[in-house]
């Protein structure tokens, strides 16, 4: 069962991913097939806030027990807990909770960052640059043109409005573990709503005529 808020976060997910598919059809931006370098490095971030919708999905999966002892664990791995490299090969691998990530890995290779003068940059990964370097030059000339193309900056500031207050980053399994906490709270504090509802048959701000009605 989902939120509001994680709702919302998804609807602007939503977003996110129609602008990065429409680049791609339109210049041919790709990741390489099978690429998981950007999933593997240490130093990928998240919010708390943009974690909300992958920790209200496990935190009703079946396995979510399991899901909840493994982030209470203080060693986790350096790079996403969710992603799953190839032994075989390397670079390789895959993520496994894809329709859940964040925004940074939503957009990383599909966006722009702003440079000194404020001018829209591509920032494409070095895979990118070398497999489809055409692409990506076109892809830089549509926004000096001045064509709306995502940037990364104002992307994670429409995720931020939501809940100004969970907008601290950290990297993304700590952010995930905070995420978890705040589902499980908020459960926890909705299950004892649902538990203290009082019994008209005890409360003594029932009238008496109605205690025992059925």
């Amino acid at each position: 069962m989902k939120t509001r808020l994680s709702d919302e976060i998804l609807k602007i997910y939503n977003e996110f991913d129609a602008a990065s598919d429409a680049l791609a059809t339109q210049f041919g931006i790709h990741c390489p097939p099978g690429c998981g370098s950007c999933c593997a490095s240490p130093k990928v971030e998240a919010t708390v806030l943009e974690m909300i919708p992958l920790a209200e999905w496990l935190i009703h999966a079946p396995e979510a027990r399991e899901y909840l002892l493994y982030f209470e664990n203080e060693e986790l791995p350096p790079h996403c807990a969710f992603y799953t490299p190839d032994t075989l090969h390397f670079n390789h691998g895959r993520c496994s909770v894809y329709p859940h990530r964040p925004t940074l890995c939503r957009l990383f290779g599909f966006a722009a960052v702003r440079d000194k003068r404020e001018k829209p940059v591509f920032a494409a990964c070095k895979f990118i640059k070398q497999m489809v370097p055409n692409a990506v030059s076109a892809v830089q000339a549509y926004a000096d043109e001045g064509n709306d193309i995502l940037l990364f900056t104002e992307a994670a500031a429409r995720v931020a409005a939501l809940e100004p207050s969970l907008d601290r980053r950290y990297p993304i399994n700590e952010a995930l573990k905070h995420a978890l906490e705040k589902v499980g709270m908020r459960l926890y504090l909705e299950s004892l709503e649902q538990n203290e509802q009082p019994d008209p048959q005890l409360d003594p701000s029932t009238p008496p005529d109605m205690r025992n009605c059925s």
